[in-house]
């Protein structure tokens, strides 16, 4: 049965202080708040934390991460940080909030290499950005593409969820209408003045009624002016995007689809979701969040429709949402507490004594080590790897050495979702397992592709490494003369690549 959204009515922007929350990005991100960070994915990402203190240490933090839309920097989140801040101290009583915010790959201070992104990429930038300052969970809040990526990021590691806010998204690619499209190539490529951009970003997230009728109580102002006013000092501060930050973000919403059985996953998981939508949004019409309620049904999954929002509801609609959001956040399970839970069984206990080897494979290898198996739960991953691993003792008493191998995205039993693969991906792919499996250290080794894997995996996560071990690998990319090419393509493309000789002729290209 079609689900029939209960629509909401709102004023919206419509005092001098919700005014002046539209102008609060000097507020927040003064000089010296934005970081920079290499992260595990390969490239630099910039971010701020911004942090409202506990009231005492017994009452502890909420950690809550804002991920933007297309072409968004992290400052585009002010309005509505201020607005969450100020609901937050009203009902929280003394809980400490810590919020962190980004530029996504391809624009701002953040890397824009080139290349096709994808929404799955982006997400796994965040969840390696949470690693880097030590967050083991948060409550995700996505926005427009944004809220594409939250829905990857939630399915790459469910664990790490702890309730989840869509709004103004969809969980299907972008499908730009003739405005939409209109406002994203005038605001990326056009040489018209900044008053004129600002004015056709208004026109093209907020309806027509609400900006041409509405005016502020206190000083009569319309909203229009408002608003067009707070694009102008964003525009003038933004920076240019690159070719290669426009190409890659817009492959990535051209090509963001999460399946019914993902989100099915999503929503088995349990954590509060939140979907908010506005009825007259003609850039990601609310149709999209309807679909997305389809899918995601319980009494965890609720929704907000606003009756006359566009586009840009966050910012129309910003303390309903924040008082929204906060209620999702109190709905949700204590936090991890910087500990994993999971349901994989494996044979042995895991003590503090065990010695962990983690063995990357090549290219052309199944996993060699066949003595346990045992698959990882449906919802650890949207890769899903097969993992193995075998357990003998060794000399040293009171101490058992555990060999983690498995077999990488394509190969084997483990998953091969279409798209663009790197070794730091495929690195996390690798630590993920040994999370589960409880190991903190290793030493690490790998083969070829494998040894490319094993130098990311101490690049990204130096700490978690306690020897490292390179076979016949390269710290370049791969260049096989001619020879080689018919035995890389036939072990590509083989049912049964054990049985395909290795080629013998590879060079590399450091």
């Amino acid at each position: 049965m079609p689900f029939e959204p209960e629509v909401v009515s709102s004023p919206g922007i419509h005092t001098q202080r919700q005014v002046e929350a539209l102008y609060a990005a000097s507020k927040y991100f003064g000089e010296g708040v934005a970081k920079e960070a290499f992260i595990s994915t390969g490239i630099t990402a910039s971010y701020a934390v911004l942090e409202l203190p506990p009231m005492n240490a017994s009452v502890g933090v909420e950690q809550v991460v804002l991920v933007a839309g297309f072409m968004q920097p992290k400052d585009t989140w002010a309005h509505f940080i201020d607005s969450l801040l100020s609901k937050w101290n009203q009902k929280q009583r003394g809980v400490g909030l810590s919020i962190l915010v980004l530029d996504n790959r391809g624009f701002g201070g953040t890397d824009a290499p080139f290349g096709m992104y994808s929404t799955r990429t982006m997400a796994e930038d965040i969840l390696a950005l949470m690693d880097h300052i030590g967050w083991r969970s948060a409550h995700i809040v996505g926005g427009s593409m944004g809220g594409m990526v939250a829905q990857e990021l939630a399915l790459l590691d469910l664990r790490r969820v702890r309730s989840l806010t869509l709004v103004s998204t969809s969980r299907d690619r972008y499908k730009a209408s003739g405005r939409s499209l209109g406002l994203m190539v005038r605001k990326t490529f056009s040489f018209s003045s900044v008053p004129a951009k600002a004015n056709s970003m208004v026109d093209t997230l907020f309806p027509q009624e609400y900006v041409a009728t509405t005016r502020i109580a206190e000083t009569g102002e319309s909203v229009r002016s408002a608003i067009a006013r707070m694009y102008e000092l964003q525009l003038k501060k933004w920076p240019e995007p690159s070719l290669s930050g426009v190409m890659g973000q817009t492959a990535a919403v051209q090509t963001h689809f999460v399946s019914d059985e993902r989100l099915h996953d999503m929503n088995d998981a349990g954590f509060p979701i939140l979907i908010v939508s506005a009825m007259l949004d003609d850039v990601i019409p609310a149709a999209e969040s309807i679909v997305l309620k389809e899918h995601l049904s319980g009494e965890h999954v609720h929704t907000l429709f606003f009756d006359t929002g566009g586009h840009g509801a966050i910012c129309q609609y910003a303390d309903e949402i924040a008082d929204e959001v906060i209620e999702t956040m109190r709905r949700a399970s204590p936090p991890l507490n910087g500990q994993y839970t999971n349901d994989f069984k494996c044979s042995g206990s895991i003590f503090s004594e065990d010695v962990w080897i983690l063995f990357c494979v090549a290219l052309d290898q199944l996993k060699p080590l066949l003595r346990f198996t045992s698959r990882l739960p449906h919802h650890w991953s949207a890769t899903r790897p097969q993992a193995k691993y075998l357990e003998q003792h060794i000399a040293c008493p009171g101490k058992t050495l555990k060999v983690l191998t498995f077999d990488n995205r394509r190969v084997g039993d483990s998953d091969a979702p279409c798209g663009i693969y790197s070794t730091s991906g495929m690195a996390q792919d690798t630590l993920a397992p040994l999370d589960v499996l409880g190991g903190r250290t290793a030493h690490v080794g790998g083969v070829s592709l494998g040894g490319m894997i094993a130098q990311e995996i101490a690049l990204g996560a130096p700490n978690r490494v306690q020897s490292l071990s390179l076979l016949a690998t390269t710290s370049g990319s791969l260049m096989p003369d001619a020879s080689a090419y018919s035995s890389i393509f036939t072990t590509i493309m083989s049912s049964d690549p054990t049985k395909v000789p290795c080629p013998s002729c590879i060079r590399s290209r450091s």
